[in-house]
């Protein structure tokens, strides 16, 4: 009895091997040449069961193979693409005095993007320029300077007597200078130090200060018949005193008053009730032009008189 082989699957084709191709790098796909290995199955019939009378199938295989082109997904590293053009300048960074002003130019990492795990574009997508720039000059105000070393000292204020003499230090508005509208600086660009001189004592003539208040009258000097008393004032030398070999006061220091007192005569001192009147020089002294004092006797007298 002749076999009867019965086909039971489909052609089914396995990729075994092939040849490396090139990468797009636009797809990420590679395209290479492979053998691709056909592998059909069928069914054999063969006796079975009791006697053999029953009919039963084992399937077999058959291969084959053939050239083909596949496709797997490749690695893509990622590369630049070429600088744009340079951007417009941005503004200046300062608005005053020296500043900076920069523009941009950029590039993509997509020539190619990287793709299947790729590695990125290495380095900075930008680049920039700096230009220098101006729009004005800054206003500068003013600093000082260190203080200069002292200068010599001045000569004394006074050419006698005690005085003072000066020494100056300066300093410049130079730290900086004041520029374009800026502040001048504030303080003094001065200042002096001071101390005591004496060259040497002053020549100081004397003058005479103010009488000070008269003194008592001395006591007369006579009894009767005429005297004098005197009363005194002083003055000193001291309205200034004489200094530096300067010229005493001239004149006296000494002022005198000097009064008559007890002008009655020794004579006509007549005895008023037995009494001889006379001055002592505690009493104001009297004020006549008279030398005798004439004195009138009492009644009581008058009338003893003409009893006799």
């Amino acid at each position: 009895m002749a076999t009867l082989l019965l086909p039971l699957f489909a052609l089914s084709l396995v990729c075994l091997s092939g040849v490396k191709g090139s990468c797009n790098i636009h797809s990420g796909v590679e395209y290479y040449t492979c053998t691709r290995y056909s592998k059909v199955s069928y069914s054999e019939p063969y006796k079975c069961g009791f006697w053999y009378w029953q009919r039963c199938y084992k399937t077999r295989y058959t291969t084959g193979s053939h050239h083909s082109t596949c496709t797997r997904n490749c690695r893509v590293n990622g590369a630049w693409s070429s600088w744009q053009t340079w951007g417009g300048w941005g503004s200046c960074d300062k608005t005053c005095g020296r500043g900076n002003k920069i523009r941009y130019s950029v590039r993509q990492c997509n020539n190619p993007i990287p793709k299947n795990g790729g590695s990125n574009c290495h380095g900075s997508h930008t680049r920039r320029e700096i230009h220098a720039c101006s729009i004005r000059p800054c206003a500068v105000n003013g600093g000082w300077s260190s203080w200069q070393t002292w200068g010599k000292w001045g000569s004394c204020d006074k050419s006698c007597g005690r005085g003072s003499k000066v020494r100056y230090s300066v300093r410049q508005c130079n730290n900086p200078k004041p520029q374009h509208g800026g502040q001048d600086c504030i303080g003094s660009h001065r200042k002096k130090d001071s101390k005591a001189c004496f060259l040497k004592t002053c020549v100081v003539d004397g003058g005479w200060g103010d009488f000070g208040p008269w003194g008592k009258f001395s006591e007369c000097t006579q009894t009767c018949g005429g005297g004098a008393m005197s009363r005194y004032r002083y003055r000193e030398c001291d309205k200034p005193k004489p200094q530096g070999g300067g010229r005493f006061c001239s004149g006296d220091s000494v002022e005198s008053d000097t009064e008559r007192c007890n002008v009655i005569s020794c004579e006509d001192s007549s005895n008023v009730n037995g009494t001889v009147v006379e001055n002592t020089g505690n009493t104001a002294p009297t004020n006549t032009t008279d030398d005798v004092i004439t004195t009138t006797s009492t009644p009581s007298e008058t009338t003893a008189g003409n009893g006799t």
